[in-house]
């Protein structure tokens, strides 16, 4: 984990983590969300199907408003995500 938080410290453009990784670096206040401006959620339907959904609500909530509503609306017109919760409960 040390080698990754001297990492992050240089402000890397891009950013790959698993949610479990990402929420322990929030944990660790080793990377801030709010200024990303595209986020990729590689399987995020099998994250949903999982049970994940409280990780990925955990790691949106750190994106601005506007861009985790968004990103939510967006899977909700795609039609794979109808079972989302509102974006009240989300945000």
């Amino acid at each position: 984990i040390n080698r990754q938080i001297k990492a992050l410290k240089n402000r890397p453009y891009i950013i790959s983590a698993t949610p479990g990784r990402l929420k322990d670096h929030m944990k660790r206040r080793t990377i801030r969300l709010n200024h990303i401006r595209t986020a990729v959620l590689d399987e995020a339907d099998e994250m949903l199907n999982m049970g994940f959904i409280e990780d990925i609500q955990t790691i949106l909530k750190q994106f601005s408003i506007r861009s985790s509503s968004k990103a939510l609306e967006q899977w909700r017109r795609w039609g794979m995500y109808g079972h989302l919760p509102s974006l009240n409960s989300v945000i």
